[in-house]
């Protein structure tokens, strides 16, 4: 069975392409899953790896950025991330671009105005985060827990979301007015 990626078109909205769902729909939306004979693994061998050590002094170096005391802006471009533990962080304004963040907890994480341009998010928990006004251009994110995750005014173009956990009773809220994505069903 092969997947099908849909991508929605930006021509079915007026001005900046708008996600069409509504929230809740997307967790009724069938999806395909891939058997392991058919996957494509991806080498890192071109990502920085950093440790959780390394991930938790970046993280206070960016919250004395933020307040204007020094440290340096959290870019995490390029780097792997594997069982890293960014919950409840302010990562506000964090550069993520062509990341790859795997089996990451990130339960209650500030990510506001982050840049997520080509990374790829695969089994996280991102729970009850603040992704607002984020861009996740040309992003893949499989088999992530975004419940309760806001992402309103963020940018999907081009972004690939395939198979995520939403329980039925609180559906992951893709604001109304993020911009456009594409799905893999």
């Amino acid at each position: 069975m092969d997947c099908i990626p849909y991508t929605i078109p930006a021509e079915l909205n007026n001005g900046p392409p708008l996600c069409p769902f509504k929230p809740g729909v997307l967790s009724s939306i069938p999806y395909v899953t891939v058997a392991s004979d058919y996957a494509v693994y991806e080498n890192n061998t071109n990502y920085h790896v950093l440790n959780q050590e390394q991930v938790n002094v970046i993280c206070a170096l960016h919250t004395l950025w933020l307040h204007g005391v020094g440290g340096e802006q959290a870019d995490f471009s390029d780097c792997l991330l594997k069982g890293i533990n960014l919950s409840s962080r302010n990562l506000n304004r964090a550069v993520f671009a062509g990341a790859k963040l795997v089996d990451c907890l990130m339960y209650d994480a500030k990510l506001n105005t982050s840049i997520f341009d080509g990374a790829k998010i695969q089994n996280c928990q991102l729970i009850n985060a603040q992704a607002e006004h984020c861009s996740f251009r040309n992003a893949f994110i499989v088999m992530t827990d975004m419940n309760a995750t806001s992402t309103k005014h963020s940018n999907f173009i081009g972004a690939t979301i395939s198979k995520y956990s939403v329980p039925k009773d609180e559906p992951f809220s893709l604001a109304e007015d993020s911009q456009g994505f594409s799905m893999t069903m």
